[in-house]
């Protein structure tokens, strides 16, 4: 059985469960666009009748930033936007919050620091509450960040410029809700190619996906990445990497890897997660 193969059936273990739908942004989302991925994300989780569950954890100012999604999903028409006060564990921890979750349609994190979404939501009684929205058929979404968040591997800190070089890149855990997923964000905007190869080279068994800024990925529960938005969503496929010298290279040294395989997918294209493969519009 190959590397590709082995991929595909842990993968496929996953999807093989109905779940819900993850529609990530990779920043800069326009707020007013009807055409736009935020819209899309709205659209998913119902439309006008739906019921939103803002999640502003990721930044340091979360009531004034989250009050401009309010506003930007009622601008929608949105029957109702709620911000959720969790900025800090003890509120995170809030037996309140799960009946917000639970009456909500979609769940939906904003930008900031990944770091803070991990550190505090981790193990509370609000993250749990969305892993069963997301289990029971939600839809869940983030920008930036939030988007970021949502694999089970995530980048925590490391600069585009500094991409082949050991040590500049850190890792952390995410919230899971993407096995075998690397996400990056304001792709092309912040070039940072080299560091999602890097991260792939470092973490082979996954696939690493860049989202440009204004741009969203649909990941249904089958398993299918549609890309919607202004640009597009790059995948990088570590599984055929033969030849790499990060495990020997010093801190500080650059790494070298070869090959590796790439799509460049957009609007309305898709990609397989499960059996990794492009598929056209």
């Amino acid at each position: 059985m190959s590397p590709t193969d082995i991929h595909s059936e842990a993968i496929r273990r996953f999807f093989s469960e109905e779940r819900g739908t993850l529609v990530l942004i990779g920043g800069n989302e326009s707020k007013t666009d009807e055409m736009g991925p935020l819209k899309k994300f709205l659209d998913i989780s119902g439309g006008k009748k739906a019921k939103i569950a803002i999640i502003p954890t990721a930044s340091r100012n979360p009531i004034p930033d989250g009050e401009e999604y309010v506003k930007a999903f009622e601008d929608f028409g949105v029957s109702e936007a709620i911000l959720v006060d969790v900025s800090t564990r003890d509120k995170a921890n809030n037996p309140k919050n799960r009946k917000i979750i639970e009456d909500s349609t979609g769940v939906y994190f904003m930008g900031g620091s990944q770091l803070r979404i991990s550190s505090i939501l981790g193990g509370t009684i609000t993250f749990y509450s969305i892993v069963d929205h997301y289990n029971n058929g939600g839809t869940v979404g983030g920008t930036s960040a939030g988007s970021s968040a949502m694999s089970s591997t995530m980048i925590k800190s490391g600069r585009g410029d500094e991409g082949f070089i050991k040590g500049y890149l850190h890792f952390g855990p995410g919230l899971g809700f993407l096995p075998n997923i690397i996400i990056d964000t304001h792709f092309t905007k912040r070039a940072r190619m080299g560091r999602l190869i890097h991260a792939v080279t470092e973490n082979p068994g996954m696939i690493g996906v860049g989202i440009d800024e204004n741009t969203g990925i649909v990941i249904t529960s089958n398993g299918i990445l549609t890309v919607y938005g202004e640009k597009t969503a790059t995948i990088v496929d570590g599984h055929l990497i033969k030849d790499s010298n990060v495990y020997d290279a010093e801190e500080g040294e650059t790494i070298s890897v070869s090959p590796i395989k790439i799509h460049i997918i957009s609007e309305k294209h898709s990609y397989d997660i499960v059996k990794c493969r492009f598929i056209p519009h």
